[in-house]
């Protein structure tokens, strides 16, 4: 049985030592970070993990095909005036051998001009095909053969008819003509009609014939760069798409080109890849801005007609369409756009902006679309790169938007379906500082902190789905907690105290100390609670002894 006066100094101890015990929180603080060397992370960023679909810089330009050729003139090509075949001169210089071209016409379209970036077909010459018609006078030549070729630049003879005034035939090679070694057609045409020397005949040569395009290109037209400002956004981009033809007579050596051809004039059919996916705004022809509706076909496709006198070398073509696209962030950690991570050293940081596009065409890649990091400084930059070795290019925020901290970034170039991440490696130099007061604003020493970055906790690696936190311990005597070496922008601190959140409050390194002011009672009053509690007890337990003595 405890007695009476072991029980009073028991009340007496008890009452002392619980605010002593409350009053005792002062630990030690970590006020300075020592990261891991390999702190969590995507490792490397593989291309096994993300697949180009381009590897250069290339639109799929789509399909050109000439429909029809209107020639102001024709024009004859050349009989062969060679050391190899003397006496055609003769012929020529007694009129005892004269031709004359009668027509030359289009026949068709063998193979449109056809630019797809995506299955590596690059053809910028529309191969067609023409039938020239040249009528032959024969007067007692000597030669009894002539050599010619075509007027166009690089012709190659595909079929040789003969009309003999009664009747058309095709003639075969090697037995009635033959191509020589210069690429001339010779033709012994009194062997094949073993006739009188007075006559004449027609020669239908049908020649295959290419026409290039000329500066055949797609280009993107802003003039300032798409702002990407959401982690999930749509654009809509401006595109210039423009061509001339281009189409050379032949020279008499047919080795070099001869004069730029004027005097033909081309309908074409312009098919872009994907062309129900663009809205076309204007079309120019010859420098004139038509009415592009009376251009569009039912399939999206254009026409230009002969009354629209686009001549070879002399005519260009400009249309002007926008197309839409859909570019996304992918486990972006909120709008820090990226997975920051430490990557080496006690301050160098990478951000790796994971971005996809996931719809447009799939034949016109995007670029120009820029992105404000307000967690990095120019100066701050070590290095730029993407998985792709696409181009990233940086620049100081603040010189193309005034007051605008941090780094501006041109990605990448993307076309759908593509996910290209990219990084800024860069060294992290910003201070955190922070002081936790209680309710009259005196230093809460003992306090349990978390740091949150865009949500998630701070630390050598942030990101959705894994996070390596740096714990920066509680707050010393000084209510203070201090990390080094952190990204610049808003943080979010969590005070915990006894276990329970009594606080959250953004803090910033752009401050030189944050304050965070708690509920929690100051210390000295719950001193004088605790003590006046002791003292009732204290008081209660006199009383009581005296009273039981005098009971005594």
């Amino acid at each position: 049985m405890i007695s009476r006066r072991a029980f009073l100094i028991s009340l007496v101890v008890i009452s002392f030592l619980i605010p002593v015990y409350l009053g005792n929180f002062k630990l030690n603080s970590s006020i300075e970070h020592v990261p891991y060397e390999n702190a969590l992370g995507t490792n490397e960023i593989s291309k096994d993990d993300y697949s180009a679909i381009l590897s250069n810089e290339e639109y799929g330009l789509g399909n050109v095909t000439i429909d029809d050729l209107h020639f102001e003139s024709y024009r004859a090509g050349f009989i062969n005036h060679s050391v190899d075949y003397p006496l055609i001169d003769a012929d020529i210089a007694s009129f005892a051998l004269f031709y004359v071209i009668e027509s030359i016409e289009f026949v068709e379209t063998i193979s449109p001009a056809t630019i797809d970036n995506l299955n590596n077909i690059n053809k910028n010459i529309i191969a067609i095909k023409l039938n020239e018609s040249l009528h032959v006078y024969v007067n007692n030549t000597i030669a009894g053969y002539l050599v010619y070729f075509s007027y166009f630049f690089q012709a190659k003879l595909q079929n040789f008819y003969i009309d003999n005034g009664t009747s058309i035939k095709k003639l075969t090679e090697d037995s009635d003509y033959f191509i020589n070694n210069r690429g001339y057609l010779v033709f012994n045409y009194e062997d094949y009609f073993q006739q009188g020397p007075i006559f004449n005949f027609t020669m239908h040569l049908i020649w295959d014939y290419d026409v290039e395009l000329g500066d055949w290109t797609l280009d993107q037209r802003e003039e300032t760069p798409l702002i990407m400002s959401e982690t999930e956004q749509e654009f809509t981009s401006k595109f210039t798409y423009q061509f001339f033809l281009v189409g050379f007579s032949a020279s008499p050596d047919l080795v070099l080109p001869g004069e730029a051809i004027y005097h033909i004039v081309a309908a074409l059919t312009i098919t872009p890849l994907e062309k129900e996916l663009l809205t076309y705004q204007d079309l120019i022809i010859n420098l004139f801005d038509v009415n592009i509706n009376n251009y569009v076909n039912a399939d999206n496709s254009l026409s230009i007609e002969i009354s629209d006198q686009f001549k070879l070398n002399r005519s260009f073509i400009s249309l002007n369409f926008t197309c839409s696209f859909g570019l996304k962030f992918e486990k972006p950690v909120e709008k820090s756009w990226a997975i920051d991570r430490l990557v080496g050293e006690r301050n160098l940081r990478e951000r790796i902006y994971i971005i996809s596009m996931t719809n447009g065409p799939r034949y016109i890649f995007l670029k120009n679309v820029a992105l404000y990091d307000t967690g990095i400084f120019v100066d701050q930059v070590v290095d730029a790169y993407s998985l792709f070795n696409r181009d990233v290019e940086f620049f100081d925020a603040n010189a193309s938007v005034p007051r605008q901290l941090g780094l501006k970034m041109n990605m990448p170039y993307l076309i759908f379906g593509e996910t290209c991440p990219f990084s800024i490696q860069y060294r992290a130099t910003q201070t955190l500082d922070i002081i936790i007061t209680d309710t009259i604003k005196m230093p809460l020493v003992g306090a349990n902190i978390e740091i949150l970055h865009f949500g998630v906790k701070y630390g050598t690696y942030v990101s959705n789905e894994s996070v390596q936190p740096i714990n920066p311990g509680t707050t010393d005597e000084n209510g203070q907690i201090r990390l080094y070496d952190v990204p610049r922008g808003n943080y979010t601190v969590r005070v915990i105290w006894q276990g329970k959140v009594v606080t959250e409050a953004t803090v910033t390194t752009d401050k030189e100390v944050n304050y965070v002011f708690t509920s929690i009672p100051h210390f000295p009053l719950w001193i004088l609670i605790f003590g006046m509690i002791s003292g009732i007890l204290l008081v209660a337990g006199a009383l009581f002894y005296l009273k039981y003595n005098k009971l005594r």
